[in-house]
């Protein structure tokens, strides 16, 4: 996920060093993570009582019943 964009990150920094740059992956990695998390939880939310919606195994094709 990172591969591309440590060396671009690491120069932006003031004080280069590692502890820096893992301060950042865990900051990065911690907005991914809620992010992703969020999207989970309301897509669990709209189709929670209607499993019938998921059956053509592709979420674009799902209807949201004006959720």
């Amino acid at each position: 996920m990172y591969q591309v964009n440590i060396p671009m990150i690491y120069t932006e920094l003031e004080t280069k060093n590692s502890s820096e740059m893992g301060k950042v992956i865990l900051y990065g990695s911690s907005v991914v993570v809620f992010f992703y998390s969020l999207v989970g939880i309301f897509g669990y939310a709209i189709f929670v009582n209607n499993e019938i919606a998921l059956c053509p195994k592709n979420i674009l094709e799902a209807d949201f019943h004006g959720n």
